[in-house]
This record gives C-alpha cells, structure tokens and sequence, in this order.
C-alpha cells in the first residue's frame, strides 16, 4: 500500500511539474545572439526558464555544456564553457537544486584540478592586474567551498615576466625577487620561442600592444611557420589601429591552418576581420 501511495505522489508531482531537476530533466539549447555572441538556455522539461549564460561565439568549442561532480557529494555540477580563447578553458558553473540553477562557489573556473582524497579544487588562473600565473585552493567544509589559498606560481613558458624594456631590447623575469634577463638582440633560440610567444600574447592581452609587436615580429622573422604568433600578430595590429597589416597576419594564419588541415579550428573573428565576412 506505501509503495501505491508513494508512486502516486511521484506521478502527480510529474503532471503537476514539482519533479526535481535533475541533469535528464533540463534541457538546453544554444541560441544566436550577435556576430560575437551567442548564449546557452537552460529549460525545465515543460519549457519554463531557468537560466541563460552567453559567450563569445569566436572559438571553436564541440561540447559548451558538461557535467561533473565538484563538490564530492555524488551530484554533478552544470559547467558552461565560455572560454574566450581556445588556449585558456573557462566555465561558468551552477548547482542544481530541487527547482532552480543556482551559481555554483567559485562562480567561475579556468583549468582546474580535483583532489578526491583531500577535497579539495585548486584553480590555475592570472593575476588580475598582471600576465602572470597564480593558484587557488578551495578546500570543503560542510559540504561548501572555502578560499583556503591562494598564492602566484610561475611557469617555464612565460619565464616569470613581468616587465619588457622595449628600448633596452630586454625582458625582466622577477621571481621570488631574484631577477634574471633574457635578451631580445640575440638571435632566437628554437627553446625560447614557445616561452616568448606566449610572453608576447600576455603583452597583448594586457595591453601593450606596441612591444607584443616587437617582439612577434622578431619570432617570425626567425621562425616564419609560427602559425599562432601570426594570429597573436593580427590581434596587437589590430588594437593600434593597423587595420592593413593585422589582415595581412590574419591572412597568413588562416592560409597556414588551412594547409595543415585545421581550418575548423580557425575563429569566426579572425575570418571576419581578414575578409570582411
């Protein structure tokens, strides 16, 4: 007789729709929003709302939406992901309650790495004034996350900078605050140009676009089939206003991808800007 009354109760809820969510219950779509946007809904079975996050629709991600249990309570977390950049993965990430999505705590995840045996989730991020590379740890108490550190780390492939002195051709590494000199008015060495490439992305990124110049300019002239450092090229013409010569970068970019067979990997942004489409 309990078990009759109990699916009774489950089959009213369903029609009624007061079934909890669950990762087969939601449904989610991804919807056009702009040239440079688009945006993931999330829907009950029955249609009603329950959130949306948008992204950057220029990199060319198969899967935005995942589920993984981060929490370590046998429940899967929703995580979106809205990287911005196909070399940096970002997530944006909810918990499912009983009837709403609900910001998970970190909100937002870069790499990330899960330690079942402590409980706890570090987070490999960047400074929020600087290119260079920090960690966080988040350790569990009462099955909630806490910050239980959070410290700046350093990695061979940005050699600890810093700083660039465009005018004495150098760059200054600090760490730990001893500082050690790599010298631009030496030819490149095949070991630095991963290291320098990306210490020419953070450059960009953090707005020195001038030096980024410099310094990818110099990669290519010794290592012209850098496929990246012409698309990292592109994106510092293209902030100072060298419209022309960024087309130009984009253009070999995309011609080398294409050659190498991975033209699905090229991102909408860089076809748009190179020809106008």
């Amino acid at each position: 007789m309990k078990k009759v009354v109990l699916m009774s109760l489950y089959l009213l809820s369903v029609v009624y729709g007061d079934e909890c969510l669950n990762i087969n219950n939601i449904k989610s779509k991804i919807v056009h929003v702009n040239e440079y946007e688009d945006k993931v809904v999330f829907t009950k079975s029955n249609g009603e709302f329950l959130k949306e996050v948008t992204f950057v629709n220029f990199v060319n991600i198969e899967e935005r939406i995942s589920y993984q249990d981060l929490d370590f309570d046998n429940k899967k977390e929703i995580l979106v992901d809205i990287s911005s950049h196909e070399r940096y993965e970002e997530h944006e990430i909810f918990t499912i309650t009983c009837n709403k999505l609900v910001p998970f705590f970190p909100k937002s995840l870069y790499y990330f790495k899960l330690n079942k045996r402590k409980k706890t989730l570090t987070e490999y991020a960047r400074s929020n004034n600087d290119y260079r590379p920090k960690f966080k740890t988040y350790c569990l108490n009462n099955s909630k996350y806490y910050l239980c550190k959070s410290e700046e780390y350093f990695t061979k492939d940005i050699n600890k900078t810093n700083e660039f002195d465009r005018q004495n051709k150098i760059i200054k590494s600090y760490h730990n605050f001893n500082k050690d000199i790599v010298s631009l008015k030496k030819t490149i060495d095949k070991k630095d140009v991963v290291k320098l490439n990306n210490i020419a992305y953070h450059l960009q990124k953090a707005g020195a676009n001038e030096e980024a110049v410099y310094l990818l300019e110099k990669i290519l002239k010794k290592y012209p089939k850098r496929m990246v450092a012409y698309y990292n090229l592109g994106d510092a013409y293209w902030a100072i206003g060298e419209k022309k010569k960024a087309i130009k970068a984009y253009k070999t970019y995309i011609k080398q991808m294409k050659e190498r067979g991975k033209e699905k990997r090229i991102p909408k942004i860089v076809k748009k800007r190179a020809f106008g489409k």
